[in-house]
C-alpha cells in the first residue's frame, strides 16, 4: 500500500503559515470540495492531472523512453478509470516526447471511455516531431469527432473545468528563438486560490510574457515549476512577480530534469518547494479556495500530500 503524508498551510496575501493538522471534519469538508493538482512521479518526463469532483484536465503525459510511455499511458488510464474520472480537457504544453509520448497510449484501445461528452485538446500550434506525428497525431485524427483541437495563440484561450474553476491558457506567439519551447501557460482561478502551470520555458520566454498582457495571469499561490527546475527557467524577475507560496516540480536525477539549486533557493525564499525526485512519490496540492479563520490565522487552507511510491510508477 502507498504511504501517504500531508502538511497543511494557511495562505494569505502577505504570509504563509504551516498549521497543525485541522480537525478530521474540516479536512473532509475541504477535500470533498477541493480543486486538486497531482504532479505524478514519472521519472524523466511530466504528467499532471487537475481534478474538480469527477471532471479532470490532463496536462502533458510522457517520458523519454518508448517502453516507459506504453506503461505510463496504460497506468494513467487505469488510474483515471479507477477514480471514475472523465477528461474534459487535455493540454499539450509543448511538443516534446517527455511531455506527450504517453498520451497516444492513453487514448488508444477504447480511450474514448475516459473522455467527457465534450473534450478540448489544447497545444501551442507548433509541429510535432516525426514520432509524435505518427503516434499522438494519428490518435487525435482518429478521435476527431470526440475531441476539439485548439491551437492556443497570442490572444489566449479560455476553458472551464467546472462552473467555479476558470482556466486561462496563453502563449507568446511573437517569441521565435526556440519555437517548441513556446509553452502553453495555464492560470487557474478557483475562489480565492490561483494555480499556474508552465510547461517548459526559458528566461527569455518568461520575460516576454511578463512584458505582455499575460503578466496579469502570472501571479499565483501554487506554481508548477517550469522546465523540471532547470536553471534556464524561473528567472528571479519571473519568480518575484509570480510570488508562489507552494512550488512543485516534476524531476529526475539527470542533467535535464533536475531541480537546480539556484531555482530551489529562489523559490524557497518565497515559500515551500517540492519535487518528485526528492520526495520519491506523487505530489498532490489541494484546496477548496475558501477564506477562513483557523485559530488565530486567517487565509486559504492548502494541503500538500505526498504519495510514496508514485501511483503510476511501474511495479
Amino acid at each position: 500500500m502507498p504511504r501517504v503524508s500531508s502538511r497543511f498551510f494557511m495562505l494569505s496575501p502577505d504570509r504563509m503559515r504551516r498549521v497543525p493538522r485541522p480537525s478530521a471534519e474540516l479536512v473532509e469538508q475541504m477535500r470533498t470540495d477541493a480543486l486538486e493538482m497531482t504532479v505524478f512521479d514519472v521519472g524523466v518526463g511530466e504528467t499532471i492531472l487537475l481534478r474538480r469532483h469527477l471532471l479532470a484536465v490532463l496536462v502533458d503525459g510522457g517520458s523519454v523512453v518508448k517502453k516507459r510511455n506504453e506503461e505510463l499511458g496504460d497506468a494513467l488510464k487505469k488510474y483515471i478509470m479507477g477514480e471514475a474520472l472523465k477528461l474534459s480537457g487535455i493540454v499539450a504544453s509543448h511538443p516534446h516526447v517527455d511531455h506527450l509520448n504517453a498520451i497516444s497510449t492513453l487514448l488508444t484501445n477504447d480511450g474514448s471511455s475516459i473522455l467527457a461528452d465534450e473534450v478540448t485538446y489544447f497545444d501551442n500550434g507548433e509541429s510535432m516531431g516525426t514520432w509524435l506525428t505518427e503516434t499522438l497525431g494519428a490518435v487525435l485524427a482518429d478521435l476527431g469527432d470526440a475531441i476539439e483541437v485548439v491551437h492556443v495563440g497570442f490572444s489566449g484561450a479560455q476553458f472551464a473545468l467546472s462552473n467555479d474553476v476558470r482556466i486561462a491558457l496563453f502563449v507568446d506567439g511573437r517569441w521565435r528563438p526556440r519555437p517548441a519551447y513556446r509553452s502553453v501557460f495555464m492560470s487557474l482561478d478557483f475562489r480565492h486560490a490561483r494555480f499556474l502551470l508552465t510547461g517548459d520555458a526559458y528566461h527569455e520566454y518568461e520575460n516576454s510574457l511578463l512584458n505582455s498582457l499575460a503578466a496579469a495571469y502570472l501571479r499565483c499561490d501554487v506554481l508548477k515549476i517550469t522546465h523540471h527546475g532547470s536553471e534556464h527557467g524561473t528567472s528571479k524577475a519571473f519568480a518575484d512577480w509570480a510570488s508562489p507560496r507552494i512550488s512543485v516540480a516534476s524531476t529526475h536525477d539527470d542533467g535535464g530534469h533536475r531541480l537546480e539549486t539556484v531555482v530551489k533557493k529562489r523559490l524557497s525564499a518565497l515559500g515551500q518547494v517540492y519535487d518528485t525526485q526528492t520526495t520519491g512519490g506523487d505530489i498532490v496540492v489541494r484546496t477548496d479556495g475558501v477564506w477562513r479563520t483557523l485559530g488565530r490565522h486567517a487565509g486559504v487552507l492548502y494541503e500538500v500530500e505526498v504519495v510514496r511510491p508514485g501511483r503510476l510508477t511501474p511495479v
